[in-house]
């Protein structure tokens, strides 16, 4: 690899480092979600339930655009119409309402939130780049698409599913050597902080639930 091309995927790998910590966290906060609830055993599945979906509700009354799957507020990250205040709201927001829905146990998923979470990510990181150096130039949608493809590392630690689901959902397969950069750097700071793949933690969670319950027959 060329000193140039070294300087190019830097921004990549810099940008997988810091996703798989997001990664680590987003899969932390939706366990601990999962067992606050486990405890709460005075209320019955569809209170908790309620109980979070009002929460999301609330947030969706002030904020309908942010709520729900996600795949539109992806398309709209990719199309590069947020600015960096809003890509910072939309984060934080996101980071807190994923494993937070969840955690209701309703019909539902993990994979949406991730990619919509991973393109605001990426995106967030140019743009915040570019502000303390507009001379770097770095593309948001191009980090967006890499940015997928991280947390969906970070989180699920499957790198190339996740860079084959970015090429085939965008079509920026000139972007695939940052994509692996990006991926590859994710999963090792995942390993690094001894993050378990979330449905690997998902599926033991489930086979002890189910022992306690046969044990108790």
């Amino acid at each position: 690899m060329s000193p140039t091309e070294a300087w190019r995927i830097a921004p990549f790998l810099a940008l997988g480092a810091l996703l798989g910590a997001a990664g680590t966290l987003y899969n932390f906060m939706t366990i601990a979600l999962l067992e606050f609830c486990d405890h709460l055993t005075k209320y019955s599945s569809v209170q908790r339930a309620a109980f979070i979906g009002a929460v999301v509700g609330l947030t969706a009354w002030f904020a309908p655009a942010l709520v729900g799957g996600g795949d539109v507020l992806t398309q709209a990250i990719l199309s590069d119409r947020y600015v960096v205040r809003g890509l910072l709201t939309i984060f934080l927001l996101r980071l807190l309402v994923g494993p937070w829905s969840y955690a209701a146990r309703t019909p539902g998923g993990i994979f949406a939130p991730l990619l919509v979470l991973g393109a605001c990510s990426g995106a967030l990181f140019a743009g915040v780049l570019n502000y303390f150096s507009p001379t770097l130039g770095l593309s948001p949608v191009a980090f967006a698409v890499v940015g997928m493809a991280g947390l969906f590392t970070a989180s699920v630690r499957a790198p190339l599913t996740g860079v084959v689901l970015s090429v085939e959902m965008t079509g920026r397969g000139d972007l695939t050597l940052g994509l692996l950069g990006a991926s590859l750097a994710a999963m090792v700071v995942a390993m690094l902080l001894n993050s378990e793949p979330i449905y690997e933690t998902l599926k033991r969670r489930m086979l002890a639930q189910e022992n306690r319950r046969s044990s108790k027959i």
